[in-house]
């Protein structure tokens, strides 16, 4: 396991743009906005097959792209944390994961993109959320033990979309971060007396073209038992193009 400091980063991320959209993550964290908050390691530096990320802060966020099994082997045999979360982690290294630490959790989901530009009319008069929204997005959130003042940082930083109606926030949507060719979106909701109106379809739709405004892709990971949001998606003319797990390790697993 060899760490990669300062431009060498910037090497990498010709490999990860064979794959911009499901290797978006791993863009961001190495060469992305964020990427003093994340660090890098390679098999090889002279020709890397696999590239590890792992977050500064104390609840260890870690993301893993390989292009050869072994190399991804030999390099999270490396790897010493106690817990973490492999994020979007493609089905063919989930054993391999599996079979070097012991799994707390795993998130199944399906990677979408628009088969096309999203061009619909949002039907709703669309604003962007505001960091004064963040504790009521935090009240619904609903994945994992996410504060407010990280949920703050993302709506300042980010792409969002939000329906008031009489000035109460109703629905919303944001994006977790973008790269330079794509953008995750998530955290999509609507408040329980304002449902069956429209506005999950009509909160996505505006999120969309926000995104394509801004020259990007948007993308979501769907989990594949939200058969709400999946149908959302298709009905939207997403298309399914791929999946990523999410993996919670609770330590070297022992023979």
């Amino acid at each position: 396991m060899i760490e990669v400091l300062g431009s060498d980063r910037d090497k990498l991320k010709s490999l990860l743009d064979r794959e911009p959209i499901r290797y978006a993550g791993s863009i961001h964290r190495v060469c992305g906005e964020n990427r003093n908050d994340h660090r890098v390691y390679v098999d090889d530096p002279d020709n890397p097959l696999a590239i590890l990320t792992v977050a500064v802060r104390e609840d260890t966020g870690l993301s893993i792209v390989g292009f050869d099994d072994d190399a991804v082997r030999n390099l999270l045999a490396d790897l010493e944390v106690k817990k973490g979360l492999f994020h979007s982690v493609e089905s063919r290294i989930v054993p391999i994961i599996e079979e070097l630490f012991d799994i707390d959790y795993k998130g199944e989901c399906w990677l979408y993109v628009p088969a096309k530009p999203i061009e619909d009319e949002v039907g709703y008069e669309m604003t962007d959320l505001q960091p004064d929204d963040a504790p009521i997005v935090a009240k619904y959130w609903e994945l994992g033990d996410y504060d407010e003042e990280f949920l703050r940082g993302k709506i300042k930083t980010g792409i969002s979309a939000a329906i008031r109606l009489d000035g109460e926030l109703v629905a919303w949507a944001g994006t977790y971060f973008k790269t330079d060719k794509a953008c995750h979106m998530g955290f999509l909701h609507v408040k329980e007396e304002h449902r069956r109106k429209g506005l999950a379809r009509a909160v996505s739709i505006g999120l969309c073209r926000k995104i394509q405004d801004a020259g990007l892709v948007p993308y979501a990971y769907l989990f594949k038992d939200n058969e709400a949001s999946i149908a959302l998606a298709e009905g939207m003319g997403f298309e399914r193009i791929g999946e990523g797990t999410w993996v919670g390790i609770a330590g070297r697993r022992h023979p």
